[in-house]
């Protein structure tokens, strides 16, 4: 019997909306196959947070030929095979998970296939056959549960025990001669917890008691349609089972993303089938007929990427591909490859008060030195209480009292001295804070700690044209949004978190302009068009002086018919260069009037995009006016995107010398200018994103 994979794999996801309040993002665990917590395929030692309820939904899919029966001259049988459930889990309490879900097989097998005098393909089965070519499995319920302690150094310990429970297959009626069930122990080591790498290493152990065999009496079935049948049916004998797991449990834009792999062995302890005596050790001949396959281990690899949204749904996809099947004498074959597919959701119905420590003393404490206790916690935001993920916690003077909060924002810290300890809690993106706690031997020792972003010192001054201070409002936008006042001398500070800002400036004499601003974690930066501090090692980041210019009292930039009209136009300065031809600048009248086109923009956001076309003097030849015009009219929008003008809302464009000015003074150099057109904005007026709105 040979088996091949298919030359492509293709997953499909769904999501499905939830009616509750969700956990928030973090790289929690999400149901593995079995509805317990854990990887795609292994359960792992981590219950959730209690109060947890969790929905899932799974899915298995393969297509393959020859995996089952095959035949010379044939291009064996054709195989699909697909299994779905559905179930839910809760953290019922500290350190204890119980779960339960249904699950359904339908299979589709074509036996032999191969090509027709005529053309195509043709399928025949062979005489005798008892097993249909779609077969549909029995309903299976399971119900287990898993019981969960935290160690020290990161590391965890717990046992699992769960039946499945097995309808006849003829009605949904369950068999009690086919209930099989397992148990087993489970282990994990949070890398994170001692070092810097954000892993995750996984151990189970278990045997398993399986009389899946018992759902159907096959005696009288040829070997192809018993074979054929247990495959659809998952019948397999009682088997010692074991998994190794690491994942890596990452953020990657507000996501939580966890990619994983899996390693598992299976060895069978059950009794042979008689019914393959002769693909046994003592009677195969290494034909395809009987293939010399009597070993009872089993080996399989699982590779899975989960991910987990804000809103609490997880996603998780992955392909498992058998290394090693048992001998025929000892069940099935396992498919070539299993995509996998889950989809989930957690639900938070017990939340703890904000006064009290969320984690309570687990129900059974552990057995302290008389000297020492253990310090019971959780690290949230200070703002709106989320909990912190991954955030470091440790005693100052004690390396290896160290731990990692887990995505629920508790924490176990042990072995701790009675007295006073000092505790440092960090994590990304949040200021680092130390607190005392009164450390009691014997006893365990609640704390809630909130953490709030950490933030840099932003400073600057704004001056009008002469370098005279400016009393102005300064709206800022991006990851908090806020506004400070510019005193009389135009001074200002502002603290303010890492990320990307728009900073907005206004005053009533004085014509709006806005800026890019970029404040790095621990260290400012400073990009083209983006104002900042470069190089500068400490907190604080000066902006300098922000120029404004005054309002004239007529306005010389307006808005007729979706074009601007300058008054004076907007022109360029011809500027002769003996090697390149006529070169252009822009002077202080133009640099004025586009100060106010910026003000005007900044005024009507339903404009969306506008139109720069620049247009070139007669005296230069076509291609060469085509190319000065293209870069007179992108300096124009890079002069503009220094204002506060996204790049995005300018479209640059050089139209050359062909269409010169209609003026009758014969002056070619006015043929040299610079016109400017709406080209998109808003049917109606939209979101009004005006400093008035934003506060």
């Amino acid at each position: 019997m040979t088996m091949r994979l298919p030359s492509r794999l293709v997953a499909l996801l769904l999501l499905v909306p939830a009616l509750a309040h969700a956990e928030p993002a973090a790289t929690v665990a999400a149901p593995s196959q079995s509805g317990a917590l854990g990887l795609l395929r292994m359960s792992v030692a981590e219950v959730g947070t209690p109060g947890q309820l969790r929905l899932f939904l799974r899915g298995e899919f393969f297509h393959g030929r020859a995996a089952l029966v095959t035949a010379t001259g044939s291009h064996g049988d054709q195989e699909s095979r697909l299994r779905a459930g559905l179930g839910l889990g809760v953290t019922a309490l500290h350190g204890l998970e119980l779960y339960g879900g249904l699950a359904a097989a339908a299979s589709r097998n074509r036996r032999i296939c191969a090509d027709a005098v005529e053309g195509g393909e043709r399928c025949v089965s062979e005489p005798g056959r008892t097993d249909p070519e779609v077969a549909k499995a029995p309903i299976a319920l399971t119900l287990g549960g898993k019981l969960v302690f935290a160690l020290d150094a990161g590391f965890s310990a717990g046992a699992e025990l769960a039946v499945i429970m097995r309808s006849s297959e003829s009605s949904l009626v369950l068999d009690p001669r086919a209930t099989s069930g397992w148990l087993s122990g489970l282990g994990g080591w949070d890398l994170r917890a001692l070092t810097d790498v954000p892993a995750r290493v996984h151990l189970a152990l278990g045997y398993l008691v399986d009389h899946s065999t018992r759902v159907k009496n096959l005696d009288g079935a040829g070997p192809a349609s018993r074979l054929v049948y247990a495959f659809a049916y998952g019948m397999n004998r009682s088997r010692a089972r074991g998994a190794l797991g690491l994942d890596m449990p990452l953020r990657w834009r507000g996501l939580g993303v966890r990619p994983s792999l899996e390693y598992g062995v299976d060895l069978v302890t059950g009794a042979a089938d008689p019914a393959f005596a002769d693909f046994g050790a003592q009677s195969c001949d290494g034909s395809i007929a009987r293939p010399c396959r009597h070993n009872r281990d089993q080996h399989a690899l699982v590779a899975g990427l989960t991910v987990q949204w804000a809103s609490g749904i997880v996603v998780g996809a992955g392909v498992e591909i058998a290394l090693r099947d048992v001998g025929l004498t000892y069940g099935p074959p396992a498919a070539p490859y299993n995509l996998m597919l889950s989809l989930g959701h957690a639900l938070a119905f017990a939340r703890p008060s904000g006064r009290a420590p969320l984690v309570a003393a687990p129900p059974v404490a552990p057995k302290l030195p008389p000297a020492q206790g253990v310090v019971l916690g959780q690290v949230v935001t200070a703002a709106g209480s989320a909990p912190v993920d991954g955030a470091r916690v440790s005693a100052l003077g004690r390396p290896h009292a160290r731990v990692a909060s887990d995505p629920d924002g508790s924490f176990r810290l042990d072995g701790l001295p009675a007295g006073d300890v000092t505790l440092e809690i960090a994590a990304p993106q949040l200021e680092t804070v130390r607190v005392v706690v009164g450390v009691v031997a014997g006893k365990a020792t609640g704390l809630r700690v909130s953490l709030r972003l950490a933030t840099s010192s932003v400073k600057g001054r704004i001056r009008d044209t002469e370098g005279a201070g400016v009393a102005a409002r300064l709206y800022v936008r991006g990851p908090v949004t806020t506004e400070v006042s510019a005193d009389d001398a135009g001074e200002f500070a502002v603290r303010l978190p890492a990320g990307e800002y728009r900073v907005r400036i206004e005053n009533e004499g004085y014509l709006a302009k806005e800026v890019a601003l970029v404040v790095q974690e621990g260290q400012p930066s400073k990009d083209d068009d983006k104002i900042g501090n470069e190089g500068k090692q400490s907190e604080d980041l000066d902006l300098g002086s922000l120029q404004l210019r005054a309002r004239p009292t007529v306005a010389r930039v307006s808005l007729v018919d979706d074009a601007f009209r300058f008054a004076p136009a907007l022109q360029v300065q011809p500027d002769p260069d003996g090697s390149e031809g006529p070169a252009w600048a822009l002077g202080p009248e133009a640099e004025a009037l586009l100060d106010e086109l910026v003000d005007l923009l900044l005024r009507q956001p339903e404009i969306t995009r506008i139109r720069i076309e620049s247009h070139w003097d007669r005296r230069t030849k076509p291609e060469q006016a085509q190319r000065l015009s293209y870069q007179q009219a992108s300096a124009v929008a890079e002069h503009l995107a220094g204002l506060g003008i996204a790049r995005e809302r300018m479209l640059a464009m050089g139209m050359g010398n062909a269409k010169p000015a209609r003026v009758r003074s014969g002056d070619r150099t006015r043929d040299g200018r610079v016109e400017i057109y709406v080209e998109a904005k808003l049917a109606a007026p939209g979101f009004d994103d005006s400093p008035e709105n934003l506060r």
